[in-house]
């Protein structure tokens, strides 16, 4: 549970950076195109003058809350199916199950792409988060469900069902808390992964609106920049997708310890 507030308390105070931004993150100063890292631009300025640092604080609030979205969504999802595997008759866990397999042998990431391109404008926060959601939330549901079924063969399960407890009272009061640390794991790699779709798909042009500040975004305006020298706007946005991806590994891994 400490883990759990911690990492929450980081993801929340990610959330809070834009306030602590310097200039306006879509801010153009034509007298400062271009800037090295300096005492009035931190992380230096892009092609528009634009204020590398604040557009960065904006950038990861962004591309955090897309990936808190998918994960929490997915993870809905994942436990409603897990549960409906759970408790439903034979055939009805054949039929679940047969589904899930059939949807985990899907290109995903062809389809992510696929789905992103009809959006003319390009997407928000919410709708690239549940889009992202769709299509990650069957791996969750397929370990959960696994670890759910596992946990129900248990002695004190069956001890519950002969003094008359009810499915839900099993589910929420039982296996889910014996489950915790393996949805904790789950929901912080999916994060993850949920970020780094959103860079991928921001990166070519097919994910958050065309120049709303992201990481993927950032990426994307900063691709041009690799052989002109102006090695900030390549290294600040890829050491940040790098360092978020890695904690929210590194906190699935500690949890799973």
């Amino acid at each position: 549970m400490v883990k759990l507030v911690l990492v929450l308390g980081g993801l929340l105070a990610v959330l809070c950076l834009p306030f602590f931004a310097p200039f306006a993150p879509n801010e153009v100063h034509l007298e400062a195109l271009k800037l090295p890292p300096n005492a009035t631009h931190w992380l230096g300025t892009d092609f528009l003058g634009r204020d590398e640092f604040s557009r960065l604080l904006v950038g990861l609030r962004n591309s955090v809350f897309v990936g808190l979205v998918s994960g929490i969504l997915a993870l809905l999802m994942s436990l409603a199916f897990a549960f409906g595997v759970l408790f439903a008759p034979k055939w009805g866990r054949l039929g679940l199950l047969g589904f899930l397999d059939g949807f985990l042998a899907l290109p995903n990431l062809l389809l992510i792409l696929l789905f992103s391109a009809f959006s003319q404008r390009g997407l928000g926060l919410l709708g690239l988060g549940g889009l992202l959601s769709l299509f990650l939330w069957p791996q969750m549901a397929k370990v959960l469900a696994d670890s759910f079924r596992e946990i129900a063969t248990r002695e004190f399960v069956a001890n519950e069902k002969a003094l008359g407890a009810s499915k839900l009272e099993i589910a929420f009061l039982e296996i889910l808390p014996l489950a915790k640390n393996s949805v904790f794991v789950l929901l912080a790699n999916t994060c993850a992964h949920a970020i780094s779709a959103e860079a991928l798909l921001s990166f070519f042009g097919l994910g958050l609106k065309v120049g709303e500040a992201s990481l993927g975004n950032m990426l994307n305006e900063a691709s041009q920049a690799i052989f002109t020298g102006v090695w900030w706007l390549v290294l600040v946005p890829g050491l940040a997708v790098f360092v978020v991806v890695f904690t929210l590994a590194w906190a699935g891994e500690r949890a799973r310890a």
